[in-house]
């Protein structure tokens, strides 16, 4: 049994695993690096903070925090309101900043 960080919960990892997993599409329980139950896991990704999550790049293979490379994104792109996690749905898979700004950048200037 874990205790969530956020709530205090006490909870079974792969229960809260499943409830997460019914809710989100977008990201992997198993990538949070705190713990949090389902619903404040939840609650993270739509506020995330440096250190509460981590993903790794299809494109370059770096592992990357998905708070700071979703600064790093909006401080660089060249797209008004761009989202990171919307890119990935646009490329096909999960990129770190630099290598979605590449993309971006080459799907940009091929219009």
């Amino acid at each position: 049994m874990k205790t969530c960080i956020n709530c205090g919960k006490t909870y079974d990892y792969e229960t809260e695993k499943d409830n997460f997993t019914c809710e989100s599409v977008t990201f992997s329980y198993d990538n949070f690096d705190k713990d949090y139950c389902a619903d404040c896991a939840l609650e993270a990704v739509e506020d995330i903070d440096v250190g509460d999550y981590h993903e790794d790049c299809e494109e370059c293979g770096c592992r990357f925090d998905l708070a700071t490379e979703i600064s790093n994104y909006m401080n660089s792109t060249r797209v008004i309101d761009g989202d990171l996690t919307d890119l990935w749905s646009q490329a096909g898979k999960i990129m770190c900043a630099d290598c979605a700004l590449t993309f971006e950048n080459d799907q940009l200037d091929n219009m």
